[in-house]
C-alpha cells in the first residue's frame, strides 16, 4: 500500500466539456421548467382550462340528482291535467278566461 497522494488530474474534464454537458441537460429540460413555470404564474390562469370538465361534472351531478330523487319520490298520478295557468297559481275561474283569449263578463268578475 502506498502513503502517498494519488493524482486525480486525468479524472478532472476540460471547462468545454462542461459547458457542452451543462447546454445539454438544459435543452432536455427546458420543457419541464417551462411547464412548471406556467404553473406557477398564477391559479387564474388555470381556471379557464378547467371549464369544460366543471361543466361535465355538473351536467352528471345534476343528472344523478334528478334520478335520486325520482327514485325516491315518484310523481303522483293525477286525475285533472292542469293548465299553464292553474299552474301559475291564477284562480280557475281566471284561468279559464285566460286559456280562452276571450274578455271575461263584468257580471262574472263581479260575482268572484
Amino acid at each position: 500500500m502506498d502513503d502517498g497522494r494519488l493524482d486525480l488530474t486525468p479524472l478532472k474534464p476540460d471547462q468545454e466539456h462542461v459547458d457542452r454537458a451543462t447546454e445539454a441537460i438544459l435543452a432536455r429540460t427546458r420543457g419541464t421548467l417551462a411547464g412548471r413555470q406556467r404553473m406557477q404564474a398564477s391559479v387564474w390562469r388555470e381556471i379557464p382550462g378547467w371549464g369544460r370538465p366543471l361543466l361535465a361534472t355538473a351536467a352528471l351531478a345534476a343528472l344523478l340528482s334528478v334520478v335520486v330523487l325520482l327514485r325516491v319520490h315518484p310523481p303522483a298520478p293525477r286525475a285533472h291535467v292542469a293548465t299553464l295557468s292553474e299552474e301559475a297559481g291564477v284562480p280557475a275561474a281566471f284561468a279559464s278566461w285566460v286559456d280562452s283569449g276571450e274578455p271575461p263578463d263584468p257580471a262574472t268578475v263581479l260575482d268572484w
